[in-house]
């Protein structure tokens, strides 16, 4: 019971988590992060367990609580540059010979659990993040802390 009960308290308050998480290339109110927490929303507790393995390395709440998650999403740079026109073109050339021919937006997500980061992509509806996300969280592995 002791080891479940600090996840319960991630369900029952995401909205703290939202209301913690920091955004680098996104704004609150950008669809992507509105479609990231419909999803977060109706994932499953153990799809959230997962989900926080994914970003954090382990699916426990720190002890210091969920203010010590210090959680960021930021918009990925191939995004970025696919959807910033006034960006220079060689310089987006050379980054997308770099990338390879993968396609700027709906990419899987990605994390750096050291960081706490979780990178998105742009993504065009509540269902293609929810079908990366979920693909990202139960296919990768990492650095786990049990």
């Amino acid at each position: 019971m002791v080891r479940i009960l600090p996840f319960f308290i991630f369900i029952v308050k995401h909205q703290s988590l939202k209301a913690i998480t920091h955004y680098e290339g996104f704004q609150p109110t950008d669809l992507t992060i509105q479609y990231f927490w419909i999803v977060v929303e109706n994932f499953s507790f153990e799809d959230q367990k997962k989900l926080l393995r994914f970003i954090t390395g382990t699916d426990r709440i720190p002890a210091t609580g969920i203010s010590g998650l210090n959680l960021k999403i930021t918009r990925s740079v191939r995004s970025s540059l696919d959807s910033n026109p006034t960006n220079n073109n060689r310089r987006r050339r050379h980054l997308s010979n770099q990338l390879g021919s993968m396609a700027f937006n709906e990419r899987l997500p990605e994390s750096h659990t050291c960081f706490n980061q979780l990178i998105l992509s742009d993504f065009s509806s509540v269902q293609s993040l929810d079908q990366k996300l979920r693909l990202a969280i139960n296919e990768s592995q990492g650095f786990g802390l049990n």
